[in-house]
Parts: structure tokens; sequence; C-alpha cells
């Protein structure tokens, strides 16, 4: 452990918040080259002591340095200072010129590597994959699966351990964060946290940690990345295109805008403008068909056990129904395989009889006979989209929100 140079608080000229003293006070030592890269700075207890400040103030304002870059804590060693000259040939980080919004950039184009080399700190980083609704009963829990296959794949690549962390609780009592979580993140356990799947309220006690984070969410957010916005942009395109008037969607996703429910059951602000039901709304509009002709069908509360069940049961009452859609579009893996079962037992012929486009997670396994338009989707490209986001918050970089799209339109 590097000695400190730190100046007792008494002895710091300066107004404003004590923690804001600190930070501003740290931030110079490290700047100056008073801590050497790569070398750890004391524990929070010892600053503590030697700025006569407490516990709680000395972390907080540890906090703003992590983010920027200058610090980086690492799991069961402690607090290290970036080396920040290998990655600007001695020049202070600043934004990449070319930096893109898109999965190319984030899949292709950039390798993860940690901030503090392994030598400095003689252990691997560890990063917590934090699941605020249980993985295993998750409506997309075949995408989920692969992208945890990935993901472990993808970390422990880039010399990452990776920890598996499941909240139990019911989403009205997420309003504080994940007791494991916190304990973690305080004992420097972790190093980044991931989040595949997360409730609205655990997302916002997600949002003043102190360590890189990222995850999904379907409001575009710092940090975050959202899939399958293009959905219905293409699938409903390439339906009309194919002469359909009317469009029907069966889906796990519920109808009503309200994926997820804050406190006292009010939709997150920008939630509902970014909704599955609103995103499909705005596509049909925009190819000029009729929303009283087109519609979401869900299941009131989506369970994975019951899903291919519902599609099954559901695809052979619209494909019964008077008013059978020209075009449907079929979403999740689960919900797939319970519509296509329907299709083969009546016999449906496609392309002739019906339109379809089905969603496909290209690391799932599905066998499907029938002569389908799939919007193909790689959770590969997910996984490589989150080390992304943690690695620029590791570099200091800018981390706009993310898209990974549906990347291709087979048949």
């Amino acid at each position: 452990m590097t000695k400190s140079p730190t100046t007792p608080l008494s002895e710091i000229k300066r107004t404003g918040p004590t923690y804001v003293i600190v930070t501003q006070h740290l931030r110079e030592q490290i700047l100056a080259g008073k801590w050497a890269p790569n070398t750890q700075i004391p524990s929070i207890k010892e600053l503590s002591r030697m700025l006569g400040t407490n516990f709680g103030t000395t972390y907080k304002a540890i906090t703003p340095l992590v983010k920027e870059g200058l610090l980086l804590r690492v799991q069961g060693s402690g607090t290290f200072v970036v080396d920040r000259s290998d990655q600007t040939n001695g020049q202070v980080a600043t934004a990449s010129p070319d930096l893109s919004h898109s999965v190319a950039d984030t899949a292709e184009n950039h390798v993860f590597r940690p901030a503090v080399p392994y030598t400095a700190t003689g252990r691997a980083l560890r990063a917590a994959v934090y699941y605020s609704q249980d993985p295993v009963r998750n409506s997309d829990r075949f995408l989920q699966d692969a992208l945890r296959d990935h993901l472990r794949q993808e970390l422990s690549s880039a010399g990452i351990e990776m920890e598996l962390l499941v909240d139990s609780r019911n989403e009205s009592e997420q309003t504080t964060l994940f007791p494991a979580l916190q304990a973690a993140v305080e004992k420097g356990e972790i190093s980044s946290v991931i989040c595949p799947s997360v409730t609205a309220t655990a997302f916002r006690t997600l949002q003043n940690l102190s360590i890189p984070i990222t995850g999904l969410y379907p409001i575009p957010t710092r940090n975050w990345v959202a899939i399958h916005n293009n959905l219905f942009e293409v699938a409903v395109a390439d339906l009309h295109n194919r002469g359909a008037t009317s469009i029907a969607v069966l889906s796990h996703i519920v109808n009503d805008g309200l994926v997820e429910r804050g406190p006292h059951n009010r939709a997150p602000e920008g939630l509902l403008e970014n909704s599955f039901y609103v995103r499909f709304q705005k596509a049909v509009e925009r190819d000029g068909l009729a929303c009283t002709r087109c519609s979401i069908h869900a299941p009131p509360e989506p369970n994975l056990l019951d899903l291919e069940r519902f599609a099954y049961s559901r695809f052979k009452q619209l494909w019964n129904s008077k008013e059978r859609p020209e075009g449907i579009i079929i979403y999740s893996d689960a919900i797939a395989r319970g519509a296509v079962m329907a299709m083969l037992e009546l016999g449906v012929k496609v392309p002739e009889e019906a339109k379809i486009v089905i969603h496909h997670t290209s690391e799932v396994d599905f066998i499907c006979p029938l002569e389908l338009t799939f919007l193909e989707f790689s959770v590969k490209s997910l996984a490589e989209a989150f080390l992304n986001q943690i690695h620029r918050q590791m570099r200091a970089e800018p981390t706009p929100p993310l898209h990974v799209p549906i990347v291709s339109l087979k048949r």
C-alpha cells in the first residue's frame, strides 16, 4: 500500500461540503502524481483517520474519483490508482472521436481490458451479474439463459470472474439496494455490475453505485443497453411490403405499455413512450395501417411455464376468428414454440395462407419445419455491448445508451 501524502482536512483552506473538499483534494494528489499509478491507496478507515473525517464522508468523496476513472475498486484487494498513461500515451483520456451508439462499434471494435493490470492487484477482477427477478422464472428465459452463458465466456476471456446475485424480493420491497450487492460493493469484492434483467424499482436503487454498472433497460439511459427497439420497424415494414393490411402481435409482453411499474403502480418516467405497445403503434402508423385492425395479444401475467400453452391456444383462436389478421408477428422464443405447434396442428400453409414474422435468438436451439420469416437477434452482441459499457466507464469515456438491434431478416 502506498504512503499517503494526504493533508488533514483542518489544514485544507477550502469552503463547501466536506466530501466535495475531500474529493477535490484527493483528485489533486492523484493528478499531481503524489500517488503513483497502479498502487493501492489507504483504506477508507485509514484515509478517514488521516483526513480527520468519518467513514461515510470519505467513502462518498472517493466515489466520484472511481466514476472518473482515476481510481478503481478491486474485489478483495482494495482501491488502486489507475495508470492512464498506457491508455492515452501520457495524455488525459478523452472521448473517442469515432464513438458509435450502434452494435457494430460495440461488438466488433472494442476489446475489454481491465483498467488496473492484474500484476498490481495479484487477483482477478470480479463482476456481479445481478437479477432483480428470478432468471429461472423469467418470461424471456431462453434468451436470458443463452445470455448468461455468453456473459460468462466474455468475462472469462477478459480475466474477470463472474458472481451471480439473484434478488428474491418482491418489486415493492426493492426500494433499497439488494443487501448482498451492497455488501459486496462496500467490501470491494466486485469491480462492476451487469443487470440482464431489472425491475424499474430496483433500477432506481442502482443509480448511486460507485462502480461501473450496465444492463438491460427499455428507456435510453447512460451506461445502459436497450434491445429490439427496431423490432416493429423491421417486422411491420416486411409484412406491409408483402401486402398485409392487418397485423397481430403474439407476445409475452403485456400490452398496456407498463411492462415494468414503479412505486404505487405508476409507470416510470420515460417508460410509456418507449414501451413495446407504443413502438408497435408507431410502426403501424408509419406504414399507413389502421391501429384498429392491429392488436397485441399477451397473457395477463407472463409466466415461462405457461407461455407455450398460451401461444398455442391464442394462435388457434386468431386463426379461427372471423377477423383473422393478414400478418402475425411472434415475439420471444417461448411464444414461438407454442405458436409453431399450433400452426403444425392446424396445417397452416406458409406463406400462402399466412404472412408471419417470428423472433429468434440465434444462440437458442429452435427446430422449425415451416418456411417462416425470422428476425434474428444475437445475445453474443448483447454480452459484448455490456462489456463495452463497463470498459468505457473504467476508461472514464462517455457512455451513451447503446442499442443492440435485430441484426438480420431471414427467410
